[in-house]
């Protein structure tokens, strides 16, 4: 639970308010307005910091959901 609430806590830094409107199940790269490829980049590098992951760059490319990347996490 806890790193879930870390996660929800680097998009909240990263998108502000823009994610506040939608389910955390629906944030993604489609739906969250300034979710562009430099603040996936951000988001990427956010990631790998706080929960100390190396992601590669398949990853960079898969992980472009809240959802995925809670998966991802988890494992």
């Amino acid at each position: 639970m806890k790193r879930t609430h870390q996660l929800i806590e680097v998009f909240e830094d990263l998108f502000g308010e823009s994610i506040k409107e939608l389910p955390k199940e629906e944030l993604s790269i489609d739906t969250v307005h300034n979710w562009d490829s430099l603040n996936h980049l951000r988001l990427m590098m956010a990631v790998e910091d706080v929960y100390k992951v190396e992601l590669s760059p398949d990853d960079f490319q898969k992980l472009t959901t809240y959802s995925e990347l809670e998966k991802f996490l988890e494992e």
